[in-house]
């Protein structure tokens, strides 16, 4: 146990030498998911850590889940039926053809069942 207790002692140190000026940190930490989806026309970006959970009500089936950190992307697939849950609506921006959309809610709110319907998300009534 005494050996256990000596590497975690020393594990702050990698961390320390980590953010050398050689290795970028930025590129690999904002990630963009569904960037399958070429004909998307919304976009979810994290302002800041956020779990989303985007189902097909359509065919009853989970698109995606997980937690999205700050910086991280989403392009939601152009089809019908999408909703959108959030357990951080606040730290979502939601871009409709390039342009930022209504928020859809304040910091650490709990939204479920959020249309992502382009036409619904310019007027900021998807979250009804």
């Amino acid at each position: 146990s005494q050996s256990v207790a000596e590497t975690t002692e020393e594990t702050p140190a990698p961390v320390e030498t980590a953010s050398t000026p050689d290795e970028p940190e930025p590129a690999p930490t904002s990630r963009v998911y569904g960037s399958e989806n070429d004909s998307s026309r919304i976009l979810v970006r994290a302002r800041r850590n956020s779990w989303i959970q985007v189902r097909d009500n359509n065919s009853n089936r989970l698109v995606i889940t997980r937690l999205m950190r700050a910086g991280d992307s989403y392009r939601v697939p152009d089809q019908t039926g999408l909703v959108l849950l959030t357990g951080n609506a606040g730290a979502l921006e939601i871009l409709v053809d390039g342009v930022s959309v209504p928020d859809l809610g304040e910091a650490g709110k709990v939204r479920r069942n959020v249309a992502l319907d382009p036409d619904l998300l310019r007027q900021g009534t998807a979250a009804q």
